[in-house]
């Protein structure tokens, strides 16, 4: 009876001991996971500042991070271009192979002396110019929330800022991205949920790009009113054809009927906008949507319902309008998480961009694309049996090019 007992008693140590070191052994391949995306990203980085001695820095970056270079069973190999996996041959990437050999204990006495497991990862830079930016801080939801039988289409990047929640896509039709690099996320995988996905060709995300600031911050705001002098117009409306000319409209401004023709310039509008069964152009145009005179007329929602939109940014200040700029909200206006600019049942051609830096895009079954170029700097997109269709962006109309920042992202992709 003591014998079996103490035969079952180191049975059960043993496999406690196995056990117990199997788990460490996934413990240490998570640690050496982290060193290997930080090796990257440092590789990536120094050598995208083009310093030459960027496999120093890779190794400096995953000693930060508890593994050095030929220290404790430690070997780390950095190379560039890669030489296996998705990226093999791509002289742009980076790839980095972390391992390390240790003694075991348990494991041992059933055969494996040690072990020496191996993580890995790849870097590599995207110069695909950035035309959607979600700025939101995704506490409570999503920054791009994709849902019915809407897609979004990009041939350029598409940038979420936060870290915590990124993309929700759980439409009938597939979330559609069009280009080599095309979805870049501050945050990790955890942070995105795909249900369904395409990507055509299969686009690169980047996880752990860096977070940046809003893209348009040096774009000054026009002066909002503060007294009804100001105001060129309170509470207009419109119920037939007409053509309107730039100023300031308190109030709001009601296109209800009819081809509306906005004159090239600079619209200030308080109190929001509803556009409801009209088609409305123009051409120069910039729509600055804000508050005042305080307190008469606060930030409104701007609306378009079953409307035709064609319009187009000024391509220089010349008329007063913004480069580039077709709809900029007033940063004041803060909405985080929900949506001051309504898309229902419209269809929309507009070369511009749309700056809503503190509030969401809504898109209902409606269609937003462009000729030249969209751009999109907003808290979140949420779209719902609608279309975003970016087109491979070509700011060769405008003065100074691309208002936005395309500067090259470096990050993990594999």
């Amino acid at each position: 009876m003591l014998v079996n007992f103490l035969v079952t008693l180191t049975a059960l140590f043993l496999f406690s001991g196995l056990a117990l070191e199997g788990g460490m052994l996934e413990l240490r391949k998570l640690q050496l996971q982290h060193a290997a995306d930080a090796a990257a990203l440092g590789a990536i980085y120094e050598r995208g500042r083009g310093l030459s001695d960027w496999v120093t820095a890779g190794k400096a970056d995953a000693a930060l991070n508890g593994f050095t270079d030929g220290t404790n069973g430690v070997t780390i190999k950095i190379q560039s271009p890669p030489v296996s996996g998705s990226y093999a041959g791509d002289s742009t990437a980076i790839q980095v192979t972390v391992s390390q050999t240790y003694h075991l204990t348990f494991m041992s006495l059933v055969g494996g002396a040690t072990a020496t497991p191996t993580s890995g990862a790849v870097a590599r830079p995207s110069t695909t110019p950035n035309c959607i930016f979600l700025m939101g801080s995704g506490s409570s939801y999503y920054p791009l929330l994709n849902t019915g039988v809407g897609y979004i289409s990009s041939v350029c990047n598409i940038y979420v800022n936060s870290t915590t929640r990124s993309i929700e896509d759980d439409a009938g039709s597939p979330l559609t991205v069009t280009s080599p690099d095309s979805i870049l996320l501050a945050g990790s995988p955890n942070t995105a949920s795909y249900t369904d996905l395409v990507e055509t060709p299969a686009a690169t995300i980047h996880y752990y790009v860096t977070t940046k600031s809003d893209p348009l911050a040096s774009l000054s705001a026009p002066a909002s009113p503060t007294s009804l002098s100001q105001c060129t117009f309170r509470g207009y409306a419109a119920f037939s054809s007409t053509t309107l000319n730039p100023g300031t409209y308190c109030g709001g401004m009601s296109l209800l009927g009819g081809t509306i023709t906005l004159n090239p310039g600079l619209y200030i509008v308080t109190g929001g906008m509803l556009w409801s069964g009209v088609t409305v152009q123009g051409t120069g145009v910039t729509i600055y949507l804000t508050s005042g005179p305080s307190p008469t007329y606060s930030n409104g929602t701007f609306t378009m319902f079953r409307c035709g939109v064609y319009m187009s940014a000024p391509t220089s200040t010349s008329n007063g309008g913004y480069t580039g700029v077709l709809v900029y909200a007033d940063r004041n206006w803060s909405t985080d998480g929900s949506q001051g600019l309504q898309i229902l049942a419209s269809y929309i051609v507009s070369d511009g961009i749309w700056y809503a830096l503190n509030t969401g895009i809504y898109n209902y079954a409606s269609t937003l694309t462009a000729t030249n170029y969209l751009g999109i700097v907003t808290n979140n997109i949420s779209n719902s049996n609608g279309t975003f269709t970016a087109p491979s962006p070509n700011y060769s109309s405008l003065s100074g090019g691309s208002p936005l920042n395309t500067t090259t992202v470096e990050s993990i992709v594999q």
